[in-house]
C-alpha cells in the first residue's frame, strides 16, 4: 500500500472531533471532552512518531502504555493526582482496574458521571487506542479505508455508553460527506503514485487492447455494471434497514445500552410509601422526623412521588414505561444543570422515617451525606430526575445531609389559567373504581379549560370530610373497594391518602398527567429552619402545564371538617344473607357482516405490474438478513436429533436437557449448581404453571401426582444414578414428555415470544459454560 503524507494526521484529528464532542454529554463539566480530547491527540502523536521514526511493534507497545498510565491523572483522574499533574500509586491503581471496569461502571451510574473518580478513563482509554490504530493504518500502512474503523468505533462507543439524548442528523451526514472525501482524496492519490490510468466503457478497453499504453497500470470502469451493482446494494441495504427502522419507531429518542444492559433499580418490589402514611400521623405525630436548615417559603420536603394505580395501591412505574427512565444510580451530583427557580442549601437531619426514601425539595442538584454511614448511604444513593425523588439502599430511617436544590416560585391561579396539560404518558392504571370517570366528567362539566378541570375535582373533593381514624368511618389504604366506597357515600370520608388517589385517577382518566406525591411541609408555609413532626406529612398531587412543570394541588378537606357522631348508636342487627339466584344466559353475541376496505373504483390487484428488480433486490436482503437466523434454527433441529439418536440412557438425558435449553432460550435463569429435582420444581413453578411452586426436600412417593417437568427430570436422574440400564422403551417415553412439555409452553406463549425463544442461543452459550467448567474440573 502507498503511504500517505503526514499532515494527514491533521485530516485524522479534525475526523476525530465529532466523536470527542459525543463523550461529553454522560460527564458533563468538560470531563469527557478533556479525556477524550487528550487520548486522541496522545494517540496521533504516539502514531506520528512511531510513523516518522519507523519504530517497530515492541517500541510502539512500550511508548503507548507509558503514554497511557502518565497521561491518565491529568486526563480522567485529576482528583489522585499531585497539582492535577503528577500521578500517584492511586492513580496508576485506577488506570489499571478502571481500565477494565469503567465499561460497565459507566452503564450503571446516573449522569453526569463526573461526580464520580473513574469513569473519564474510558473516553482517555478510546481515544488513546483508537487513535493510535486509525494514525498507524491511515498514514503508516496507507489503509484509508481500514484506518476509518477507528473513529467511528469511538464514535459508537461514545453513543453507546451514552445517555440516550436525541441529537440532530446533520453533524452525522457531514461527517460522512467528510470521510468520502478523504477515501476520494487518499484513492485518487494511490492511482497517480502507481501510474494508473482509468478507462471508462468497454469501448475504451477495446482501444487499448489495439493501441499501445502509456500506462503500466490501467483500470477499467463500466458503467453498466456499476450502476447494476449500485442498485443492488440499495436494494440489498433498503430491505435489511427498512424492518429495523420500523420495528425500532420514531428516532425521537435514543436506546443505549445503560437502557439494555443494566435496567434501572426496580422499584416496584419496594412496598409503596402510602403504606406508611398513617403511622406518621397517627404514631408518630408529635414526634421530630425532619428537621431542616434553609428552607425556603412555601417549599416542601418530598418523600416519593406515585403515578401508576393497579387497584390495590399507588406506585412507581417500572423504567421502561417511566418518562425519565426510572431510579439510577447516582453520586453526589444528581443532574447536569440546575432547575429553575431560586438556589438554596438545605441542612437536613431525619430520624425515625420508615423505608428507603430520602426527603429532598424543588430540583435536587446534589445530596452529601454526612455522619458515620455517610459512604454507604452515598454508595446506595438513587434519582429519578423526573419525580425529583431520591432514595438509598442503606437508608434505615435516619441520615444526615446537605442538598443543594432549586425551589420554582410559588405560582398563583392567574398565572396557570389557561395553559394547557400534555397529554397523560405512562403505565396505564388497572381495576380503576368505575365511578371514577363518571363522578369526573360530572364534576368538570362546566369547565373550559385544562386548569378549569383540574380545580374543579380539586374543590369537588375538598366538601367532603376529614377522618384519619384507622376505623369503619375511614379505613386507611386506597384500593379500588375503599375509594369505591368513598363514592358511594353520601359525604365522602378519608384523609389525604384517599382524597389524592381519588383526585389523580380522576385527572387520569380526563387524559390528564398526574401524580401522587407524599411528603411533607409546615402548616403555616414557614421557611428557615423547621421540626417537622408526623402531623405535618401530607399527601397532595401534581399535575404539570406548560412552561411552568408541575403544580401542587392539595384535594383533602381541612381537618375541622369532620363527620358527626351519632350517641346511643344501638348495634344494627345482622339481616340473614339470601343466595341469589344466578344471572340469566346472555344470548351469543351477534358479529357485524364483513366489509372490505378496498374501493370499488381500484383496478383488479393482478393489473398491475410486477417490479422484478425490485423483488430480486429485497429478496437478496432478505436472504442475507435470514441466513443466520436459518442456522440457528438447523442448530437447534441437529442438536435435539443427536440427543434423541442417542444410546436409551443418554437418550433419557438428553429429553431433560432439551427441556432445561427450552427453559433456558425462554429467559429462565436455570444455575448450574441445581440439582435435576431442585430445577425441575423451579421451572414447574415459572413455566408450566405449578399452583404449588414449592421445591419438596424429597421425591414424590410413587402414588402421587407430580409435574410432568418433575417426573422428568426423575427419569434422568434413575437413567444415570439407578441399578438398570435404560430401555428404548424408557426412552422413548422421556422423549415424549418432553415433547408434551413443549407443546404446552407453546400453548402458553405468544407467537412473538416463541420466535424469539426459537432462535435465542442463550442455551448454546450456557451448555458451552458448562463444558468449560467440567473441563477445568477434570483437569
Amino acid at each position: 500500500m502507498t503511504k500517505l503524507p503526514l499532515w494527514g494526521f491533521a485530516v485524522l484529528a479534525a475526523l476525530f472531533v465529532p466523536m470527542v464532542a459525543v463523550q461529553e454529554p454522560v460527564f458533563g463539566s468538560g470531563t469527557g471532552l478533556l479525556a477524550a480530547g487528550a487520548g486522541v491527540g496522545v494517540g496521533l502523536v504516539v502514531a506520528l512518531a512511531a510513523t516518522a521514526l519507523r519504530w517497530d511493534v515492541l517500541t510502539t507497545t512500550a511508548v503507548t502504555l507509558a503514554a497511557y498510565f502518565l497521561g491518565a491523572g491529568p486526563a480522567a483522574l485529576p482528583e489522585t493526582t499531585i497539582a492535577r499533574v503528577v500521578p500517584t500509586w492511586q492513580t496508576l491503581t485506577l488506570a489499571v482496574t478502571q481500565a477494565a471496569a469503567s465499561w460497565r461502571d459507566l452503564l450503571t451510574l446516573s449522569p453526569p458521571a463526573s461526580s464520580y473518580t473513574g469513569p473519564a478513563i474510558l473516553p482517555w482509554f478510546t481515544g488513546l487506542f483508537f487513535a493510535l490504530a486509525a494514525g498507524l493504518l491511515t498514514v503508516r500502512a496507507g489503509r484509508y479505508l481500514l484506518g476509518t474503523l477507528p473513529i467511528a468505533a469511538m464514535g459508537i462507543v461514545g453513543i453507546a455508553w451514552g445517555t440516550g439524548a436525541p441529537a440532530p442528523l446533520w453533524p452525522v451526514a457531514a461527517w460522512c460527506a467528510a470521510v468520502l472525501a478523504w477515501w476520494a482524496w487518499c484513492g485518487e492519490r494511490r492511482r497517480i503514485s502507481r501510474g494508473q490510468a482509468i478507462l471508462v466503457g468497454r469501448k475504451a478497453a477495446v482501444r487499448l487492447d489495439t493501441g499501445s499504453a502509456e500506462h503500466t497500470h490501467v483500470a477499467v470502469v463500466h458503467r453498466g455494471r456499476r450502476i447494476v451493482s449500485a442498485l443492488l446494494t440499495l436494494a440489498v441495504a433498503g430491505a435489511a434497514v427498512l424492518p429495523v427502522v420500523d420495528a425500532w419507531g420514531a428516532f425521537d429518542e435514543r436506546r443505549v445500552l445503560r437502557d439494555v444492559v443494566v435496567p434501572p433499580l426496580n422499584v416496584q418490589e419496594l412496598p409503596t410509601p402510602l403504606a406508611s402514611f398513617r403511622y406518621y400521623i397517627e404514631g408518630a405525630k408529635t414526634d421530630t422526623l425532619i428537621r431542616v436548615t434553609g428552607l425556603p417559603k412555601d417549599a416542601r420536603m418530598r418523600l416519593a412521588v406515585m403515578d401508576t394505580y393497579n387497584g390495590i395501591v399507588f406506585g412507581m412505574s417500572n423504567a421502561s414505561d417511566s418518562p425519565g427512565g426510572g431510579y439510577r444510580k447516582a453520586g453526589r451530583v444528581l443532574r447536569p444543570a440546575p432547575g429553575a427557580g431560586a438556589p438554596a442549601v438545605l441542612e437536613v437531619s431525619v430520624n425515625g422515617l420508615k423505608g428507603v426514601w430520602v426527603p429532598t425539595a424543588g430540583e435536587p442538584e446534589a445530596v452529601v451525606f454526612s455522619g458515620d454511614n455517610a459512604d454507604a448511604l452515598q454508595a446506595g444513593l438513587y434519582f429519578d430526575q423526573w419525580s425529583n425523588a431520591a432514595l438509598s439502599t442503606a437508608f434505615t430511617g435516619s441520615a444526615s445531609y446537605e442538598v443543594r436544590t432549586t425551589i420554582a416560585p410559588k405560582l398563583e391561579d392567574s398565572q396557570i389559567e389557561g395553559l394547557n396539560t400534555p397529554s397523560s404518558a405512562g403505565t396505564p392504571d388497572e381495576r380503576v373504581p368505575a365511578g371514577i370517570a363518571d363522578y369526573a366528567q360530572r364534576v368538570t362539566a362546566s369547565a373550559r379549560s385544562q386548569f378549569d378541570r383540574v380545580s374543579a375535582i380539586e374543590t369537588a373533593l375538598k366538601k367532603g370530610l376529614y377522618w384519619n381514624k384507622d376505623e369503619d368511618k375511614s379505613r386507611s389504604g386506597h384500593r379500588a373497594e375503599r375509594l369505591q366506597a368513598m363514592l358511594g357515600e353520601d359525604q365522602m370520608v378519608g384523609d389525604d391518602e384517599q382524597y389524592a388517589a381519588l383526585m389523580a385517577l380522576m385527572l387520569h382518566s380526563l387524559d390528564i398527567p398526574a401524580r401522587v406525591v407524599m411528603g411533607a411541609y409546615p402548616a403555616d408555609g414557614a421557611g428557615g429552619s423547621v421540626s417537622l413532626t408526623g402531623n405535618d406529612f401530607h399527601v397532595w398531587v401534581e399535575v404539570p402545564f406548560e412552561s411552568v412543570g408541575w403544580v401542587p394541588f392539595d384535594p383533602t378537606p381541612k381537618q375541622d371538617q369532620v363527620p358527626r357522631t351519632k350517641t346511643n348508636d344501638p348495634r344494627p342487627t345482622p339481616q340473614p344473607q339470601v343466595l341469589q339466584p344466578p344471572d340469566p344466559p346472555q344470548d351469543p353475541v351477534e358479529l357485524p357482516p364483513s366489509v372490505t376496505d378496498r374501493p370499488n373504483n381500484l383496478p383488479p390487484a393482478d393489473s398491475t405490474p410486477i417490479p422484478w428488480g425490485l423483488v430480486a433486490g429485497v429478496s437478496g436482503g432478505v436472504l442475507v438478513l435470514l441466513g443466520p437466523l436459518v442456522v440457528i434454527a438447523l442448530l437447534k433441529v441437529f442438536r435435539r436429533r443427536r440427543r434423541r439418536a442417542a444410546p436409551p440412557a443418554a437418550a433419557v438425558s438428553g429429553s431433560w436437557a432439551e427441556t432445561v435449553d427450552l427453559a433456558v432460550d425462554a429467559g429462565v435463569d436455570v444455575p448450574p449448581n441445581l440439582t435435576r429435582r431442585e430445577a425441575s420444581w423451579m421451572l414447574s413453578a415459572q413455566l408450566w404453571g405449578d399452583p404449588g411452586g414449592g421445591q419438596p426436600t424429597t421425591w414424590l412417593a410413587a402414588t402421587e401426582q407430580a409435574p410432568r417437568v418433575v417426573s422428568l427430570a426423575q427419569q434422568a436422574d434413575m437413567a444415570d444414578f439407578g441399578p438398570d440400564e435404560s430401555s428404548p422403551a424408557a426412552a422413548a417415553t422421556a422423549w415424549a414428555a418432553a415433547t408434551t412439555l413443549r407443546r404446552e409452553f407453546r400453548a402458553r406463549t405468544r407467537l412473538t415470544r416463541r420466535v424469539r425463544r426459537f432462535l435465542s442461543l442463550r442455551s448454546f452459550r450456557r451448555n458451552r459454560k458448562l463444558r468449560r467448567l467440567a473441563r477445568k474440573a477434570r483437569a
